[in-house]
């Protein structure tokens, strides 16, 4: 059982992604995929538009610049790990591109985009 802190950690996390799916889609988006679970770690959320796949990381915090560097290179190479096995599970997606986004959220219910927001090499 998780803790209440905990919990309220996990339940602020759901909400974010909800309000980030929303965004993308009120954006043109379509929402491929919500907390996508694989062997190499979750994806928050996977869209499509226009031939752009995204494979998109959602984080919220106090600022949007707290969130900004909440995000790890860990966390950058569990995402590209888990696009590459979503990718291989789903050969039915059709597109030209792929990019690694982020979204974030702050508690001042201020929603940023970052498109690109990381690559590896």
């Amino acid at each position: 059982m998780r803790s209440s802190r905990g919990r309220k950690a996990w339940e602020s996390g759901l909400s974010a992604e909800d309000q980030a799916a929303q965004f993308l889609s009120e954006s043109g988006w379509t929402i491929l995929l919500h907390r996508a679970k694989t062997p190499a770690g979750e994806t928050d959320l996977v869209a499509l538009q226009g031939g752009v796949l995204i494979f998109v990381e959602v984080k919220r915090r106090k600022t949007l610049e707290d969130a900004a560097f909440s995000l790890s290179l860990r966390q950058q190479k569990r995402l590209a790990a888990s696009a590459e096995i979503l990718i291989s599970r789903n050969p039915e997606w059709i597109y030209d591109s792929i990019r690694f986004d982020v979204i974030l959220l702050s508690a001042d219910s201020r929603i940023e985009h970052i498109r690109d927001g990381f690559r590896l090499t």
